[in-house]
């Protein structure tokens, strides 16, 4: 406890490893998914009430839509980002509301259950042996709370999936690559083959598609509110990676057939 009265939490630090942006190759991408699928297998009897939400909201993509639906009247135009990709993005939520309530409604209807997630197994997230590659340990457990797993799916996927990362300065260039989606899922479901149901199977896609999009929004809002939220760099930096984020829905939605086909196949 600090003189401020603040708490602090000493963690041990673990040697010999290092920790990566982007994924490097479908091998590391199989690591990884292995990692956050013994995660779920090692917290699976857990119970989630014992645990505090510490970040009340975080991942509840309606109430991220309802915030941008209040604030962006009063915030329009005050910004000098690309008109094209401010343009871009405000079309690509309207034409996608829907994304927003695929998770909640399953809960809603009983298809999909409250587990303990990480809530933030991004790739950079995870720490890998210096030597040997293997996946040593997820980090920055502050997030750890009650919730889906498929928001943790979806946010693996969502970032190990994209090989430009979250800050491509061109978000033309951002796209979902299926062959790290494979290799992924095909670490993933070894390890929670007692674990998810076949409803938890079936709203995968859905939450690939929902946690790229509510970044997506995140960002946006950000970029409107003045980057009181995201560090930015320069005044377009959240304005890009929205749209960045948006291009990736694009991409996984022109890869759908292939990708639920992936899903599947693997999880059986």
């Amino acid at each position: 406890i600090d003189q401020d009265g603040h708490f602090w939490r000493a963690i041990s630090f673990i040697d010999s490893t290092v920790s990566f942006e982007t994924v490097r190759d479908e091998d590391q991408a199989q690591r990884a998914g292995q990692a956050l699928g013994r995660f779920h297998r090692l917290t699976g009897n857990l119970d989630p009430k014992k645990l505090h939400n510490t970040l009340p909201g975080f991942h509840h993509t309606p109430e991220y839509l309802s915030h941008y639906d209040h604030i962006r009247p009063a915030r329009k135009g005050r910004r000098n980002g690309s008109l094209y990709y401010a343009r871009f993005c405000t079309d690509f939520i309207e034409e996608n509301r829907e994304t927003a309530d695929v998770l909640e409604n399953a809960k809603k209807a009983g298809r999909l259950i409250i587990r303990t997630i990480h809530g933030d197994p991004k790739i950079s997230n995870m720490l890998f042996d210096k030597e040997q590659g293997e996946p040593v340990s997820l980090i920055d457990l502050d997030t750890v709370k009650p919730g889906l797993l498929q928001y943790d799916i979806g946010d693996f996927l969502r970032s190990a999936c994209n090989p430009e990362g979250e800050e491509a300065t061109d978000p033309e260039s951002v796209y979902f690559d299926v062959g790290l989606c494979r290799a992924g899922l095909k670490g993933y479901f070894p390890e929670v083959s007692d674990l998810l149901t076949r409803d938890d199977v079936d709203a995968i896609f859905g939450a690939i598609q929902l946690i790229a999009f509510e970044l997506g929004l995140r960002f946006y809002t950000d970029f409107l509110e003045g980057d009181v939220y995201f560090r930015a760099d320069h005044e377009s930096h959240n304005l890009l990676r929205a749209a960045g984020q948006f291009r990736l829905v694009e991409s996984i939605l022109q890869q759908e057939s292939e990708i639920q086909s992936i899903i599947k196949t693997l999880s059986k």
